[in-house]
């Protein structure tokens, strides 16, 4: 890493043990020079929160909470906005918060991603091209 005048900050350094099914809990720490890193619950990574079992709740929670302020932001601001200008920031919001790493969810969810697919392309209306 310094060779590529990258420095390790270890106070943002987490560790997130994910064990399969079959494999019992480990005491598992990792030692970098003299700080020692130890697994936790949830990690954060490009923005997306990752807990030690994928169930996604705390990403799911900070999401909704960031969504709801931002709604109520928009809404005390909405006598100044005009129609356009709202739509653009809910729009905003939706591609912004909602949309992202929205395929790690479909995974989690178990939500098929093709759209070929008999549950989805009926359902939906959608159609492949």
């Amino acid at each position: 890493m310094s060779a590529h005048h990258l420095k390790l900050n270890l106070d943002k350094t987490e560790l997130l043990f994910l064990p399969g099914k079959d494999c019992p809990t480990l005491d598992l720490t990792i030692n970098i020079g003299p700080s020692v890193v130890s697994p936790t619950q949830t990690a954060r990574t490009l923005g997306v929160i990752l807990d030690n079992n994928l169930s996604f709740t705390a990403n799911i929670a900070a999401t909704t909470r960031c969504c709801r302020y931002t709604l109520y932001t928009i809404r005390r601001m909405r006598p100044q906005l005009t129609q356009k200008a709202t739509q653009v920031l809910v729009q905003a919001l939706v591609t912004s918060r909602l949309d992202y790493c929205n395929s790690l969810l479909l995974v989690y969810l178990h939500v098929p991603s093709d759209l070929s697919h008999p549950e989805c392309s009926g359902s939906s209306g959608l159609q492949p091209s």
